[in-house]
């Protein structure tokens, strides 16, 4: 029988190829360990010059050597795997999730079923859009474009480290500006309209453009009127509303308004207003219903009729002033109708802990204490603490004050199915007994209709 023997020959250059491919696989303390076993005399210096991509081993058996050679291909995907999304802040390490634009929250908000008075939009993108699990950072390009990035903590450890700080953005803002350019929104489509139309007529900001706009299309009204001012026109709409306000029997309720440091009550009609208020929204179905008393002529752009009713109820008249933001009067219709929207939808955090997925829910409002709950009801406790099991798992739905998402009942409520709601001050909010409907969708809770 005879004996067949081969020759085995050591590669360098496998060998640096298989250990980068560990570092591409995600296991560069593998390939790291594996040069360092493999060659004698192999320090850690000459491993992380292969695994960085600068230098390679070349040769084959005893004449294996360090060389210099550049892999640009190799180091730009070691970058992507391992830094793509990667930004430093502070000394903290973080990987980038989201970007958030004033337009998205803009919808968001507006999906809430409030339009007017938009919170500090900071705040309002931590308190309704921000996970738990991620940090807030402020990387607006400038006071008009509002942006916020949304981002996770990274582990250092993780990353090869050969990486040093100076090789990321060292803050959000400048990662950002690096890597997600502001683009242009509807709303920079918008103000370029805005000045070309301005150039035509001769005016110079968006509020004059806007006053000259509504005098003139109210001039025009007016006219096939048979007024020669708007004056005149405006009081005779005026009256007309009123005499409408008067038939319908509708409540005037007031309200105090702050302008220039001088408080003051307004006094409104209260269904006419609601009515705006909530057409404002995509909740426009609960709105009282109102038949518009002003002519459609009168209103400019996508104006509602109603708008104009309201307008003139509150003692105004049609010269333009209801579209120019620094406004006495404008100011007022603006707080009024805030605080009609924020009645009508008094979720606050609306934070859903919907494992049951539901789409809408509406039932009547009971305590921990009530002795008749089922599963037609909405539970309202202060947390979402153990003892408060028995009670949730007899309801349909839980409100809670406080409670995330690994909460006790929160746990149980994923279990059996349970949709759980988190809203501030819910006990005080809510009345027993009122009924009460969610929209899950929207992220929003109103009184039943």
């Amino acid at each position: 029988m005879t004996s067949t023997f081969a020759t085995f020959r050591i590669d360098g250059r496998h060998y640096s190829n298989l250990a980068r491919q560990l570092v591409v696989d995600g296991e560069w303390r593998k390939g790291l360990k594996m040069l360092i076993d493999q060659f004698e005399g192999m320090t850690h210096e000459y491993a992380f010059l292969i695994l960085k991509g600068t230098h390679i081993l070349d040769g084959v058996g005893d004449n294996i050597r360090l060389i210099e050679e550049n892999d640009a291909d190799y180091k730009s995907s070691v970058d992507d795997i391992y830094c793509h999304d990667l930004f430093y802040h502070g000394n903290e390490l973080y990987r980038f999730e989201e970007i958030i634009e004033h337009r998205e929250m803009q919808s968001d908000l507006y999906s809430r079923g409030v339009n007017f008075d938009i919170p500090a939009w900071d705040n309002y993108v931590k308190t309704y859009m921000n996970p738990e699990d991620f940090e807030f950072f402020d990387v607006s390009v400038n006071d008009n474009k509002f942006r916020a990035l949304l981002a996770s903590k990274a582990n250092i450890n993780a990353l090869p480290i050969w990486f040093d700080k100076k090789d990321f953005a060292q803050n959000a803002k400048a990662f950002a500006d690096k890597n997600m350019p502001f683009k242009s929104t509807i709303d920079d489509i918008l103000n370029k309209k805005f000045e070309d139309s301005q150039k035509r007529h001769g005016v110079s900001d968006v509020d004059d453009f806007y006053t000259q706009s509504r005098k003139q299309r109210a001039i025009s009204t007016a006219q096939s009127f048979g007024f020669d001012n708007i004056k005149d026109f405006s009081a005779d709409i005026r009256e007309k509303v009123m005499e409408t306000i008067f038939e319908r029997g509708v409540e005037w309720r007031t309200i105090q308004v702050e302008f220039e440091g001088v408080v003051e009550e307004v006094k409104y009609p209260y269904e006419l207003a609601l009515n705006y208020a909530l057409n404002r929204t995509y909740l426009s179905n609960f709105a009282p219903s109102w038949k518009p008393v002003s002519p459609e002529s009168v209103k400019i752009d996508d104006d509602l009729q109603v708008h104009s009713d309201l307008w003139v109820a509150l003692g105004n008249d049609f010269d333009g002033c209801e579209y120019v933001q620094s406004s006495k009067a404008n100011t007022i219709l603006k707080k009024l109708v805030s605080e009609l929207q924020k009645e009508s939808f008094p979720a606050g955090e609306f934070v859903t802990l919907n494992s049951a997925g539901l789409v809408n829910f509406t039932g009547r409002v009971v305590k921990h204490y009530s002795k008749d709950i089922n599963k037609n009801d909405i539970l309202v406790i202060p947390h979402a603490g153990p003892e408060f099991e028995i009670q949730a798992r007899q309801a349909g739905l839980v409100i809670c004050e406080v409670g995330g998402k690994l909460a006790h009942l929160v746990i149980v409520g994923r279990e059996f199915g349970l949709p759980m709601v988190r809203i501030h001050n819910a006990c005080s909010m809510f009345q027993d007994r009122m009924q009460l409907t969610l929209d899950f969708k929207n992220a929003t809770i109103v009184a039943a209709q």
